[in-house]
């Protein structure tokens, strides 16, 4: 999934996403970062792995 398909409907994702984990289902989120949701968020959904988007950590480390 990428972060905006999951961010559309916070609630709702987070259900379907509890749903398919008892299923045995593993969560993958891809381009976390390319658009408006925070770090925060991460805490709500049972994920497996996360695909943060370059982006996002590229300038981290660099003086400025």
């Amino acid at each position: 999934m990428t972060e905006s398909c999951i961010m559309q409907d916070v609630g709702s994702t987070i259900s379907t996403l509890n749903a398919l984990k008892k299923l045995g289902v593993s969560v993958s989120v891809d381009d976390f970062g390319t658009g408006y949701s925070s770090l925060s968020y991460l805490k709500l959904f049972p994920l497996d792995k996360l695909k943060i988007d370059q982006s996002c950590v590229c300038d981290l480390f660099s003086s400025n």
